[in-house]
This record gives structure tokens, sequence and C-alpha cells, in this order.
């Protein structure tokens, strides 16, 4: 039911407002008092206000727009139908996928439409002039090209992160990732625009109903697939149920807060030990950046985030410059309203804490700092508290768990609705893509993680290790912090189908000595297909055994063998399915890293998936990921 004020000016708005006037008046036609008058009242109501928030809607997304005159990118294709950017296109996967198709198209066109002239640079120019226009393209449908580093001391260094940067631009998958975060940000915007985010009645605190509604769905589909899926070995063919192994890590929820108290007591313990003093800082935005202000400006939760974030940096390079040692613990949390705000816990020297809050508070003033006068007098409590550390009062510890409990699962805290605020945080910080908790100067966590998984008899070589290996598994983070010298992680290189090295923890090193704590490798298999799976390892590894019985000879010229340098990852996982020497297996790359198929022998054929080698056999075999990766 709509009023004849409601049927002329709904056509003129964005679609997505246009489904929340529709999800405003069922609900309110479901209420006790829904008379025809009220209805009426509320529906011109609700069209009003949609009709005054809904230009800020499309000068964020101008995609959203649906008037006659409204420009839309359309993205053309010479083998398949153009694709529109608009609210229909981006809230359909099909058509997301369909758009970032013709998108590494056009890309792919502009690519070949470069001559590289000759020079010393010339390469290095092309490409650049390559990343440029597939930059504005990007920027066209509402995309971030990757980032670049402004500065290189190499040409070799510049030229190789351009070409990263064009692969991923030219994936499909990546693509389709960054129009998914778009589709996102672009539902959560407009309920925040919408006033649907808030702590009033009608509201929903920290993200929208729809947003949360979306994310729990999300969450549900991946309850299931966890539940469907079991861990196997490579080596020993072991399987584990991947919920159980869930249940054992920090992606439970419940380790995750425990971990996360167990650091913040250990740093207030290296506090005490070392002298210092507690603070705690409140640190909030000017109020343009907040939703529920009238000087808001139209800015994303995300980006406001981002400026918090930048004066924090600033802050922290200022205690560099005036060498203040300092440690400890950041929140980010959301205010009703989705804004974010961070908490601070802090300590520093006694001689130097004067100076630490000196620079938090002249940095978090600094902009608008007008909106502060009050009555002819500056009040700095509005944009930052700080308060100091107490230890009549209670513990640092006792302080932090409230925020780290009220941001993760809501376990021991009084309020009744805790583990809803806790999900809706931490909904908001997953749909926004916000760290939330943060520890600075403190050995990496990832290094605790690792040690604690080496048995005693890994660490019984070295006293001095084991008392460490001990520190960690009886929760002393700061004693591992005080013992754990030059220990580090230590990382597998791998090269991604991006051409980028990235790397994988396989253990710690401890003087020169690496203990490998992550030394397997694993595949996630559906339950079901867990003895199928194996069955078909066991093939290609048959396969392969007679693939290299039957080619015992070298495919290289042995004759003024060039200078030894080591393989790539790549490399290295060929010459160990193969059993070729690194000449011979180099002509298999470039095939393979342009999605090819290659066949070795009758039995058996390689392909370079997702950044790893998969082995294929010929007759019966399923397709399997190459063990040696």
């Amino acid at each position: 039911m709509l009023t004849p004020f409601a049927h002329h000016f709904m056509p003129k708005l964005p679609r997505i407002v246009q489904d929340d006037v529709h999800f405003q008046v069922s609900g309110r036609s479901r209420r006790a008092n829904a008379t025809r008058e009220n209805m009426t009242l509320f529906i011109n109501d609700t069209v009003k206000h949609a009709l005054k928030w809904a230009p800020v809607i499309e000068h964020k997304f101008p995609f959203a727009d649906l008037r006659v005159n409204a420009s839309h990118q359309r993205v053309h294709s010479g083998a398949r139908s153009s694709v529109t950017l608009n609210h229909e296109t981006l809230m359909c996967d099909d058509a997301i996928e369909r758009l970032a198709v013709n998108l590494t198209e056009m890309f792919t066109r502009q690519i070949q439409m470069i001559q590289v002239e000759d020079g010393e640079t010339a390469y290095l120019n092309a490409l650049k002039t390559v990343f440029v226009g597939i930059s504005k393209d990007l920027r066209t449908v509402h995309l971030t090209p990757p980032p670049l580093k402004k500065k290189h001391t190499l040409l070799a260094e510049a030229e190789d992160e351009l070409e990263r940067a064009i692969c991923r631009c030219l994936d499909v998958k990546y693509l389709v990732r960054k129009f998914t975060f778009l589709r996102t940000q672009y539902i959560e915007y407009s309920q925040i625009a919408l006033a649907r985010v808030g702590d009033r009645k009608s509201q929903h605190a920290y993200l929208s109903r729809r947003s949360f509604a979306r994310w729990e769905k999300k969450q549900q589909e991946a309850a299931r697939f966890v539940k469907a899926m079991s861990v196997v070995c490579h080596e020993t063919g072991e399987t584990f149920d991947l919920a159980e192994v869930v249940k054992r890590t920090t992606a439970n929820p419940e380790n995750r807060r425990i971990e996360l108290v167990v650091r913040s007591r250990g740093d207030e313990e290296r506090a005490v030990e070392m002298g210092y003093e507690g603070v705690f800082v409140n640190w909030t935005l000017p109020s343009k950046y907040h939703r529920n202000a009238d000087k808001w400006t139209g800015c994303t939760p995300k980006e406001a985030h981002e400026v918090l974030m930048a004066k924090w940096r600033l802050a922290r390079a200022w205690f560099q410059k005036l060498d203040i040692h300092w440690f400890g613990l950041r929140v980010a949390e959301p205010h009703k309203d989705g804004t974010p705000h961070a908490h601070m816990f802090l300590y520093v020297h006694p001689d130097q804490k004067a100076a630490l809050v000196s620079i938090i508070e002249s940095v978090a003033i600094d902009e608008d700092k007008h909106e502060l006068m009050i009555n002819g007098a500056l009040n700095i409590s509005p944009r930052i508290t700080i308060k100091h550390c107490d230890p009549a009062l209670g513990t640092a510890t006792g302080y932090i768990i409230k925020y780290i409990s009220k941001n993760i699962n809501g376990a021991h805290l009084p309020e009744g609705d805790a583990a809803h605020t806790a999900l809706s945080a931490t909904a908001w910080a997953r749909i926004h893509r916000i760290k939330q908790f943060s520890q600075s100067g403190s050995p990496p966590v990832g290094l605790w993680r690792q040690i604690r998984r080496a048995s005693k008899e890994d660490v019984a070589f070295d006293a001095q290790l084991a008392d460490l290996h001990e520190h960690c598994d009886k929760s002393r983070w700061s004693r591992f912090c005080q013992d754990v010298q030059d220990a580090q992680l230590a990382y597998e290189t791998r090269i991604n189908g991006y051409g980028e090295t990235v790397k994988k923890v396989r253990g710690f090193m401890w003087h020169d000595i690496i203990i490998e704590t992550a030394g397997k490798d694993y595949s996630l298999v559906p339950t079901a297909k867990v003895d199928t799976w194996k069955a078909a390892r066991h093939a290609v590894a048959i396969a392969l055994k007679k693939a290299r019985r039957a080619f015992p000879w070298s495919t290289e010229n042995k004759c003024n063998p060039p200078p030894y340098s080591a393989p790539t990852g790549i490399e290295h996982a060929l010459i160990t399915v193969t059993g070729w020497s690194l000449k011979g297996v180099q002509c298999l790359i470039s095939p393979l890293l342009r999605g090819a198929t290659v066949p070795i022998d009758n039995a058996l054929s390689l392909s370079w998936r997702d950044g790893e080698l998969q082995t294929h056999a010929v007759r019966g075999a399923q397709t399997t990921k190459d063990p040696s990766r």
C-alpha cells in the first residue's frame, strides 16, 4: 500500500532506497495500530526521509542513481554482451563475474596495444602506461587499484612490482572479491545514510539489521562448510575433522579471548617489573565523521577508521622521534552509529608519561579544534580522555578484560545482551575490514604460538630454549617477552599465482637452528570424499613412479653449464614432481603460468592453479595438489 505521494516519488529513488522504504512500510503495517491514517502519515514521512538522504548515497555510489539522465559505466566485450555497473549487477553474483571477465578482457586489449620502445627504461615506462590505464578503468567502476611503493632502489624491482599488480588486475577472482566488498560497503553505507544504525528503538547498534542478517547467514554457511570438511595430512594420510581443528585454534572466539587476556596480563606484569605506569586512552574523531552529528560529511566507517589510524601513526612517529619507549594494546570499537573509536592501554616510563600524553592530546584535537571551545574554554573530553592507572583501584588487566570480551564473545559480562553486542561488534569489524586488536612493543604473537606447538623433545637440546618453551606453554607472556632473545619465525617462501613471493610459517629459528612446528602439508577435503581423495593420490603416486622410470635421461646439454642459481618455488616443485633437472623444467614454467595444462607423459600432466602446482593422472585419477607444495 503506497500513497499518491509515494507513487510519484518512489521511481526517483535509488533501488536500494526503494527496498528500504518497502521494508519499513511492511514492518509498520504489522503493528497493532496500523490504521489507514497512521500508515499514510508513516509512508509519506518515510519517503520524505528517503528523498532527503538519497543524494548522499548517489554521491558516494553514483551507479545507484536510477534516473534517466544518470551516467552508468558500461564495460564492453568482444565475445560477450556488455555489462553495466548498477544496483542489479552488483547484487547478483553471476553478473559480478561477467563484469569482472569483461574488465580483464578490456585490460588485455590495452596491454596488446602497448608498444615497447628501445631503451633501458622503455619496458618500465610501458608497464606504467598499462597500470595507469587499468587504474583509471578500475576507479570508474569504484574499485581501488593495487597499491604500489613510491620508491624503488633497482629498476628490476619497479618492473616486478608493476607486473605483479597488473597480474592481479587480470585475475577474475581478484576482481570478483573486490566487487563483493564493494557490494557490502554499498549496502551498509545506504543503511547508515538512512539512519538505520544507532541506539534508538528503530535502529540496530553498530551496524544495520540488514548487514547483520547477511553476516549471520555467511557465518551459518561457514559453519556448515566446516562441519562437512576434513583435514588430511599429505605425508601420513591422517584425517581430522575440520570442526575439531577450529575449536583448538584462535578461530574459536573463546580461545582468542583467553589468549588476549593472557597477553594483556603479561604486559601488565612487564610494566610492573620495568617500573612503567599505565594510561588508558579513549580516542574518537571530530563530529564530521559521526553519522548522528549534524556536521556529518558522508564518510564511511572504514574511511573514518583510516583517518583515526593516520593520526595514531603520527603520534607513534613523535614517540619514536622523542625516544619514548612504550608498549600496550589498542582496541578498535564502534560507537552506536557505527563510527569507530579507539581504546588504548599503554605502559610508559613515569619520566616520559607526560610527554606521551601531551603528544596524544595534541594530535587528537588538532583537527576541527574549534568544536572543543565551550564558553570560551577548551574542553578536550569529547575528543580524547586519558586516565592514569591507579593500582589501588584495581589492576589494568581487570579494566582491559571488559573491552576484550565486549568485542569478541561477551563472556563473563553482566549485561544480558552481551553476547549479541559482541557479535554485532565482530560483524561490524568484518564488514568494514577493521582490525579489532593490535598489540605493540612486544614480540610477534605468531612466534609465541609456534614455540607453544613445539614438543619438549624438540627444545631439549638447549636449556634456555627449554625455559622459553615452558614460559610459552604455561602462558607466561611477560617471561616470554623477556627471554625471547633472537628467536624468530622460520618461513618457507613460495611464488603465488601473481608472481609474488609469499611466506608460509614452518616453525621458528633459535640461534640458526630451525625447529619445524608446521612442516607438514594438509588439504581440505569433503569428509564424504576422503577415501576417494586418498585413492586418487595413490594413483597419481604410481603414475609418477612409472613416468620417472620411462625418462631416465636428462633433458639438458651438459656442455658449458651456466653459473648455479637456487631454483625458485615453482622450479623446485617441478623438479620434485618430474625428476628432471633445473634446466629441463624451465621450459614448462611459461605455459603453466599462462594457465595451460602441460602433459609430461602418457600418464601424467601438470597445471598451476591458485599459486600451487597440481598433478593430473590422465586415466581415472582425480586432480590433486602436489604433496611437495
